[in-house]
């Protein structure tokens, strides 16, 4: 989808975080097709918003809670905090998490739901 992304929406190869994320979020191909439609033409500030507000959306709207995250913790911390979090994370940025307790994590990232996580960590 690299390649569609960088054609139909004019994206800069080297802004490496939006395709990271819209690659993460857009899944579906009438997702993909929905945001190339919507968001065709438009300035990357314009599809920033665009892909930040469906984050959002998706943050809103899940059914997502404390048990169910440390479910997923005990399998994999990584694809647990992206799931909460609802945005793709390198070996990097999981280093930068200290805490190992999932239900921490989770009443702190429940009291601030659409923080992203860098914003989180400076805050635990």
């Amino acid at each position: 989808m690299n390649d569609e992304l960088l054609t139909k929406l004019q994206i800069s190869p080297a802004a490496v975080e939006l395709i990271s994320i819209i690659n993460f979020l857009f899944t579906l191909a009438d997702d993909k097709q929905k945001l190339f439609e919507d968001c065709e033409g438009k300035e990357g500030r314009e599809i920033n918003r665009y892909v930040n507000r469906t984050r959002r959306d998706i943050i809103s709207n899940r059914l997502y809670d404390m048990e169910d995250f440390v479910k997923d913790w005990q399998l994999d911390h990584k694809s647990a905090l992206e799931k909460l979090f609802q945005e793709p994370l390198n070996d990097a940025k999981l280093s930068k998490l200290k805490i190992e307790d999932p239900r921490f994590i989770f009443k702190i990232h429940s009291t601030q739901p659409h923080i992203r996580f860098m914003r989180f960590i400076m805050i635990v």
